[in-house]
């Protein structure tokens, strides 16, 4: 992958050395160099491939609904095209990034979890 210690930038050195717990980055062969970054890259990817995963759970006229989608955008989209952009006020929604939650939709409110431990509590959006 590098053919000399000089062409590793400095992000990555920092990587290696806190992995290594070597002081000079010249201590370290490149081989090792090659494989500490290549294990960063992939990690990088799937942790990005995480954050893209949403998924929008509603009860729409005692029906249940999964939608996924990949950007924040999309979701958006999805879930005013769920709730007829504001008309459904009996519309239960979710939406969770990688099973997280981050907001939901009840009674014609967004509401936004504030704590994460023990039961979920919410409270309603404030307005600007």
């Amino acid at each position: 992958m590098f053919k000399s210690h000089k062409e590793i930038n400095n992000d990555y050195r920092k990587i290696i050395l806190e992995e290594t717990g070597e002081f000079k980055i010249k201590d370290v062969p490149l081989v090792i160099c090659s494989e500490i970054i290549e294990e960063h890259r992939e990690m990088e990817e799937t942790i990005q491939a995480e954050l893209l995963n949403f998924t929008i759970e509603a009860t729409k006229d005692g029906k249940r609904i999964t939608e996924s989608a990949s950007s924040l955008a999309e979701a958006d989209r999805i879930m005013d095209e769920i709730i007829e952009f504001g008309l459904r006020q009996d519309v239960i929604m979710v939406l969770r990034q990688n099973n997280r939650l981050i907001r939901g939709y009840m009674k014609g409110e967004v509401i936004y979890p504030t704590s994460y431990v023990g039961k979920v509590d919410v409270t309603p959006r404030k307005v600007l």
